[in-house]
């Protein structure tokens, strides 16, 4: 646990669900966003909360997510927990999980090709790019020095021109934001 989120973080995820809202453009959460929320790590399972609440804010999560954020019960034996994570996330309204069909596959082999992401981390920046999202939230070091503006395959303009890794110390934040999540937003 890291500490609660500063108020500039608050606003700064005000600022993106305003932003999704008023461009009818989904967030789209990576794995290790939707983990802090299941296991309660601060701050960043505060910020995921009050998007995930907000039925205005449309939500979309691979079922390459949604599978990493139940491998930990799944490894511990308890379907229960497994069960009650999907049930939870297939009631929220405002949260669509993208299924990996052929046309997600191309692009999610398009962006590994591309950026030599691991296969589940380019699954997820393809389902950030097809969903049109206007932010892609999570917490990835590896994304770091990858070039995640790529045009779309099919030659759209870019998705995600802006990447602010508030977790990591090292990296430049923007002015007054605490740690939180890495947000790449277009």
């Amino acid at each position: 646990m890291i500490g609660p989120a500063s108020p500039a973080a608050w606003r700064y995820v005000d600022r993106l669900a305003a932003d999704a809202i008023a461009r009818h453009h989904p967030i789209c959460f990576d794995s290790a966003a939707m983990i802090a929320l299941i296991t309660r790590t601060e701050p960043v399972a505060s910020l995921v909360r009050r998007l995930l609440r907000d039925i205005d804010v449309p939500i979309v999560i691979s079922t390459i997510t949604l599978a990493e954020i139940v491998v930990r019960p799944a490894r511990q034996g308890d379907l229960t927990r497994v069960r009650n994570i999907h049930s939870s996330l297939a009631a929220l309204a405002n949260v669509a999980v993208i299924d990996l069909d052929p046309a997600h596959a191309i692009e999610t082999a398009i962006v590994r090709g591309l950026t030599s992401l691991r296969l589940p981390d380019a699954a997820i920046v393809a389902t950030a790019r097809l969903a049109n999202a206007s932010a892609l939230i999570g917490n990835d070091r590896q994304w770091r020095h990858k070039p995640l503006s790529l045009a779309k395959s099919d030659g759209l303009p870019s998705l995600l021109s802006q990447v602010v890794e508030a977790m990591t110390p090292d990296l430049q934040r923007p002015s007054g934001m605490a740690a939180g999540p890495l947000l790449c937003r277009s």
